[in-house]
């Protein structure tokens, strides 16, 4: 198991991708 020093960078990357995702969600439903 990979353990990480910079646990908030971890989440806010993992949050840049869901908003990612969001954000294709929404173009694609208008």
């Amino acid at each position: 198991m990979v353990s990480y020093d910079k646990h908030g960078d971890f989440i806010q990357f993992n949050f840049g991708i869901w908003k990612l995702g969001v954000t294709i969600q929404f173009a694609v439903d208008n």
